[in-house]
């Protein structure tokens, strides 16, 4: 079931948009946004992959996002497009008053909100990004005309493991000792992304400290 939403949304959605913007004499600009997980992460480059790296993705998530992206890039000839990688997103969701509980940081906040421990792996690599950030980086390529690829996410590379206790700090630090670790499996995913192409044109990069700190300050959460 979980698979045909993916496809559903990632792929036959793309393909509604596009094919109502075929039919436009005056086409718009098509953004897309795609994600880490249409890289390999099991090929012991220690992730951070760049815009010219080749995907290769290894679950049926990355498999529908990377079909999207193919779908951005080649479905209408000639078309404007961005295609926006991201990884891990983190902050508040406006249209679900900060709060939306398929999220980690949310799942990780709700879980010892009440005093309950709440279990993580530490064999995930993922440069976890502060939604705002997301969204500034967004209107600085759309201010400036670019096109093409572009990978918006935080600067630092972090273990699911190691973002769970940083989001559990945020409480305070007593919360982190309530995070504990799942059975270590047997090889580590680093989909870390590498952002060198957007701070190159003049963008710059988030480190999770200030994320974090933002993130603290701006939301409704921890008030």
């Amino acid at each position: 079931k979980e698979r045909d939403v993916a496809y559903k949304l990632n792929v036959q959605g793309v393909k509604y948009l596009l094919n109502s913007i075929s039919c436009l004499k005056n086409k718009p600009l098509f953004v897309q946004f795609s994600t880490d997980h249409v890289f390999n992460g099991f090929d012991e480059r220690n992730g951070d992959y760049s815009e010219e790296d080749i995907p290769n993705p290894t679950n049926y998530y990355g498999e529908t996002k990377f079909e999207s992206e193919r779908l951005a890039g080649h479905y209408i000839k000639d078309l404007d497009s961005i295609i926006i990688r991201t990884s891990l997103t983190f902050g508040d969701y406006k249209h679900k008053d900060g709060n939306r509980a398929d999220r980690l940081h949310h799942m990780i906040l709700n879980k010892l909100k009440q005093e309950k421990e709440f279990e993580v792996d530490i064999n995930s690599i993922i440069s976890p990004t502060y939604l705002e950030y997301l969204c500034e980086g967004v209107i600085f390529l759309l201010e400036n005309n670019n096109r093409g690829i572009f990978h918006i996410s935080g600067k630092d590379a972090l273990s699911k493991y190691e973002f769970a206790v940083e989001i559990a700090k945020l409480l305070g630090i007593g919360y982190a000792k309530k995070i504990t670790l799942k059975e270590p499996q047997s090889a580590i995913k680093n989909t870390s992304l590498n952002t060198q192409k957007i701070t190159d044109i003049g963008f710059y990069q988030l480190g999770i400290e200030e994320a974090l700190s933002r993130y603290k300050f701006n939301s409704e959460i921890f008030k």
